[in-house]
């Protein structure tokens, strides 16, 4: 499920699963890559199936690939089961961004202040310096 976002954002793409950005990250052309958080996958008790890894991470920051975070996704969610294993997926992406120096950005919902959305990556462990920088 790999889509380009329309021409204004030349050069990002909505990520899939796992190999799926690993093929989109290798590509010369890829600025930017949204993560999808919701769907259907396997999560172990340590580790989530967040379509992101170490490799990826280390790759993307080579390659300036900027992550986007949709937290409309977390919204969209409508059954309290499905909205905490998007949430789990945040707080894991999160924690490989700080650990790895990845750059982020912060898709924002209508309706949402930018106080929520910093009081919500606070709480999800992104740094401060970071949630500026994602929010810009």
């Amino acid at each position: 499920m790999i889509s380009q976002i329309p021409s204004e954002n030349e050069g990002v793409f909505s990520g899939g699963n796992a190999d799926d950005n690993r093929r989109l990250i290798e590509q010369k052309s890829v600025k930017g890559l949204i993560l999808n958080h919701s769907g259907n996958r396997r999560d172990s008790l340590y580790e989530r199936d967040s379509s992101l890894n170490q490799v990826l991470c280390k790759l993307a920051k080579n390659k300036g690939v900027v992550f986007f975070i949709d937290l409309g996704e977390f919204l969209k969610e409508d059954n309290l089961k499905s909205r905490a294993k998007v949430l789990s997926r945040f707080i894991q992406n999160i924690f490989l961004f700080n650990k790895f120096g990845n750059e982020v950005r912060v898709v924002v919902p209508k309706g949402m202040s930018k106080e929520d959305v910093r009081a919500l990556l606070t709480v999800l462990g992104m740094p401060t310096d970071m949630i500026k920088k994602a929010l810009n």
